[in-house]
C-alpha cells in the first residue's frame, strides 16, 4: 500500500466514525440573517417615501428582510419590503458575509389569495462568489410559479452550492396599486447545513484529524496545522491536525470551530481571529 493510499485510508476511517454523529446533529441554518453576518446589497426598486402620504424608512425596510424580528418600516406599521411600481422583475441582492454552502433559497411573500401587493412570480434566484458573475440556482427546477395556492414561504432547492451573494427575483410588479408602489415580500432565507457541530462531534473530528496528522508526520507528507480557538465560554483550546494545503486546512478549521480561531502552520499564521 502506498503512502497516499494509507493516508486516504486513515481519512476514510475517520469519516466513517464521524458520519453517524454528523448526520444526526446536522441542522439547516438560515444564513440570510444580519445576525449571521448577512447584509443588504441592493434592490431593483423600492416604494418612494411619501407614497399615500406615509413616511417610509428604507433602511428598516431593507433590514427587515434579514431578521426574524422585523420592525415597522412604514408609518402605518407595515414591515414589508415593497418594490416600486412597474418594476419588470422585483429583485433584491444580499451578501451572506462569507462563502456559505446553501441548498435552499426563498422568502416569505405576499401571495394572491391575500390580494394586497401580491407577488406575481415566477420566483427565481441566482448566486455568486464575487458579486459580479451570477449563476442560476435550483435543480432540477429553477423557478417557482406563484398563485393563490402557493405555499408560503416560496422556495427553491438544489444540491449544496457555494455562495456568498444571492439575488432573489419575484417577477413583475403586480399592479395592485399602480403608481403607489408594487409587490411586497417579507423575510429572505438561504439555508444550508450548520457549520458548527456539537462539542462532542467537534472533539471527535479533531481526534480524527489528529490521527491523520500523526500518520502524515510519520510518512513525511502534507503539513501540520495548529488550530487555536477562543470558545464563547471564555475557554481556549488548541489542537493539531494535518492537511495538504492552507485552503483545505482553513475549511476544516472553520467547519469544526464554534468561536474565534487562529490557524497556524508552524510560525505562519494562516487565519487570524476569524468568526467561525
Amino acid at each position: 500500500m502506498t503512502i497516499i493510499s494509507k493516508i486516504f485510508t486513515a481519512a476514510t476511517m475517520a469519516s466513517a466514525v464521524l458520519a453517524a454523529p454528523l448526520a444526526a446533529q446536522a441542522a439547516a441554518t438560515n444564513f440570510a440573517l444580519s445576525a449571521a453576518g448577512a447584509s443588504f446589497v441592493n434592490g431593483s426598486s423600492i416604494i418612494p417615501d411619501g407614497t399615500f402620504g406615509l413616511s417610509i424608512n428604507h433602511l428598516v425596510m431593507q433590514n427587515n428582510l434579514l431578521t426574524d424580528m422585523p420592525g415597522a418600516a412604514i408609518s402605518n406599521g407595515d414591515p414589508r419590503y415593497i418594490f416600486g411600481s412597474f418594476d419588470p422583475d422585483g429583485t433584491v441582492e444580499i451578501d451572506l458575509g462569507q462563502v456559505r454552502q446553501v441548498s435552499s433559497l426563498g422568502a416569505k411573500v405576499q401571495v394572491p389569495s391575500f390580494g394586497d401587493r401580491y407577488i406575481v412570480g415566477p420566483f427565481h434566484a441566482s448566486v455568486s462568489l464575487d458579486g459580479l458573475s451570477f449563476t442560476t440556482f435550483g435543480a432540477p427546477i429553477s423557478s417557482v410559479s406563484i398563485n393563490a395556492s402557493t405555499t408560503n414561504p416560496v422556495s427553491l432547492t438544489g444540491p449544496l452550492q457555494d455562495a456568498r451573494f444571492v439575488r432573489y427575483s419575484f417577477g413583475p410588479d403586480s399592479l395592485v396599486f399602480p403608481g403607489g408602489g408594487g409587490s411586497a415580500i417579507y423575510q429572505l432565507f438561504a439555508t444550508g447545513p450548520s457549520a458548527a457541530p456539537e462539542p462532542a462531534t467537534w472533539a471527535m473530528m479533531l481526534m480524527g484529524f489528529g490521527g491523520a496528522g500523526a500518520l502524515l508526520r510519520r510518512r513525511g507528507g502534507g503539513s501540520v496545522y495548529r488550530l487555536v480557538e477562543a470558545l464563547p465560554t471564555g475557554e481556549e483550546t488548541a489542537e493539531e491536525f494535518a492537511a495538504p494545503d492552507d485552503a483545505t486546512a482553513l475549511r476544516r478549521a472553520v467547519l469544526v470551530s464554534e468561536g474565534q480561531i487562529q490557524l497556524w502552520r508552524g510560525d505562519i499564521r494562516i487565519a487570524p481571529a476569524l468568526n467561525a
